[in-house]
């Protein structure tokens, strides 16, 4: 195990809890790192909720956001958060839309923990919500297009609007 785990992780071991929230990624994309997270979140995943013992506890991750990395591969990173969906009980707060291009951190913090509180009140409170941005469902070839299917679309999706904008305009209507 690692120092961090040891002195951040493994001391709260012994409590009780509802669920986890990570927010991490940057330092796993590099060209030849980026491709092992689609393992790695659920092996973390899965550690942590067998050193709690409290069952498949819900878990839920920030995607890494839009940021201009040359020399990086933050878009193999995000498919592997992606495909780690697939592990039983987990969300992904979807913050591709809210990302800095030019800086690594989001300046829309605020979104963010909004987003992480939309997936916890379904996950850990049981609220029927629409927790997350639209999430990436599948593809079909139809003649000469391509149709994409998404699922956590709420009411449905605009031409050039996001999650954001749409709860900003309900908000206003109130």
């Amino acid at each position: 195990m690692g120092p961090l785990f040891n002195g951040m992780i493994a001391p709260l071991i012994p409590y009780a809890l509802r669920g986890a929230l990570w927010y991490q990624g940057e330092a796993n994309t590099t060209p030849d790192r980026a491709g092992f997270y689609r393992d790695q979140l659920p092996l973390l995943i899965n550690d942590w909720r067998a050193r709690w013992g409290q069952g498949a506890f819900p878990f839920a991750w920030v995607q890494l956001p839009n940021f201009n990395a040359p020399d990086r591969d933050w878009p193999l990173l995000r498919e592997g958060m992606l495909e780690a969906l697939r592990t039983p009980n987990t969300g992904m707060a979807v913050t591709i839309d809210i990302g800095d291009p030019r800086d690594v951190h989001p300046t829309g913090k605020l979104d963010v923990g909004r987003r992480l509180a939309l997936l916890a009140r379904r996950d850990v409170y049981g609220e029927k919500i629409t927790a997350s941005g639209p999430i990436y469902q599948d593809f079909r070839i139809e003649g000469g297009s391509i149709r994409v299917r998404f699922r956590e679309t709420g009411s449905g999706l605009g031409p050039g609007q996001t999650l954001v904008d749409r709860r900003s305009a309900a908000r206003r209507r109130r």
